[in-house]
């Protein structure tokens, strides 16, 4: 008898585990999938708000490549536009990442498979570089054109 209760009492053990599970695994989701819309809305965002500043760029930029230091003026556009790059480009990695982390969370809390307990995919590891490297590229930008305007003045 006591050998039954004990079984019964590892099966509900079990149950409230695979609940709780369950419940992670749903709440994962969740949090996972609201995070790919916003980054589907600040990318649309990020687009609208980079061609409109482009456009007053353009006319500022024509009245500057006359100046005697125009190659610091190209430098500084060089790196806004490798900032710009990084940053469109990280948005469908960090979609991506977000997915295969939809899958890591089923393996890990519904399959019981702890090797996928914190693991990282490839877009993930990506979008780290991406994201450094557009945070230097903008410095560099802006550190340009300071130099820019401090050696044209």
């Amino acid at each position: 008898m006591s050998q039954n209760k004990r079984k019964n009492e590892e099966e509900i053990m079990l149950e409230k585990q695979r609940m709780e599970n369950r419940r992670l695994s749903r709440d994962f989701w969740e949090k996972t999938v609201n995070s790919i819309d916003s980054n589907s809305d600040t990318y649309d965002r990020s687009i609208l708000t980079l061609s409109t500043a482009g456009f007053g760029f353009l006319g500022w930029a024509v009245a500057f490549l006359k100046s005697t230091h125009h190659y610091w003026f190209m430098t500084s556009c060089i790196f806004f536009v490798a900032t710009i790059l990084c940053v469109l480009i990280s948005f469908p990695i960090s979609t991506a990442g977000l997915k295969k982390s939809l899958e890591y969370s089923e393996e890990y809390y519904n399959k019981g498979n702890h090797s996928y307990w914190n693991k990282r995919s490839s877009c993930s590891k990506l979008n780290d570089i991406l994201n450094i490297s557009s945070g230097v590229f903008f410095f560099l930008a802006v550190l340009s054109t300071l130099i820019f305007f401090g050696v044209s003045i």
